[in-house]
């Protein structure tokens, strides 16, 4: 018998600003395993960035160990692995649409509102970028995905929930993207960094980016 580590089993079933977050998470970077043949379930983490792996297990409360995935490319980048065997968080993740090979299939799921800017923020730090466009003085916002069904329903949130303009997913190639600059970007970064709180997850590397360009902006038109 391996060895058995601990994990919050509990984390998946009642909505939470940090549930949503690491939802967003498990929506851009997470998977599902059914491992049949050992009648294992098992829920699986992938991230080039360690920190964001890190967060992942420290908000799932799991002993697991983080391993380390090679670059599968010369100029590849090595990978952050986490597998959690656990039925329970499985099927909670089944019931919120999380499914095995997922990625070019997801649906948007349905997330309370009060929760809304959480996931998205948590979809961003997995699956998204924040970049800030010198030359033309401007910030972008960048969602990834290879479903271009849930980045059509993200845009169409978005546009509900904080008066985005509903934008078009772009075709690129080997992804579907969804893209916002300038004033619709600084709006939608607002809504999720709005409110964060000492306990409010996010991954700090993306946050100060958005900062940064604040500043530039501000010592550009200080007035302003």
């Amino acid at each position: 018998m391996g060895i058995k580590y601990k994990v919050n089993r509990d984390i998946f079933k009642t909505w939470s600003r940090t549930m949503a977050y690491v939802l967003g998470l498990w929506f851009a970077d997470g998977s599902l395993e059914d491992a049949w043949y050992i009648r294992g379930k098992y829920i699986r983490f992938v991230s080039t960035d360690y920190s964001l792996t890190l967060s992942v297990k420290h908000i799932l409360a799991a002993q697991h160990p983080i391993k380390i995935l090679p670059p599968t490319t010369k100029n590849g980048k090595r990978k952050y692995f986490i597998r959690i065997g656990d039925h329970e968080i499985y099927t909670d993740l089944e019931k919120l649409g999380v499914h095995p090979n997922k990625s070019l299939t997801m649906k948007f799921p349905q997330v309370p509102i009060d929760f809304l800017s959480d996931f998205v923020r948590g979809y961003l730090d997995g699956d998204g970028c924040v970049h800030i466009e010198k030359a033309k003085r401007r910030i972008k916002v960048i969602f990834t995905s290879g479903s271009k069904n849930f980045l059509q329903a993200l845009s169409l949130t978005l546009s509900k929930s904080c008066k985005l303009i509903h934008n078009k997913v772009f075709d690129s190639h080997r992804s579907y993207q969804l893209r916002y600059a300038s004033a619709e970007a600084l709006k939608l970064l607002n809504y999720l960094y709005d409110d964060l709180k000492k306990d409010i997850p996010y991954l700090n590397r993306k946050y100060q980016i958005f900062q940064r360009y604040l500043l530039e902006r501000k010592a550009v038109c200080p007035s302003g």
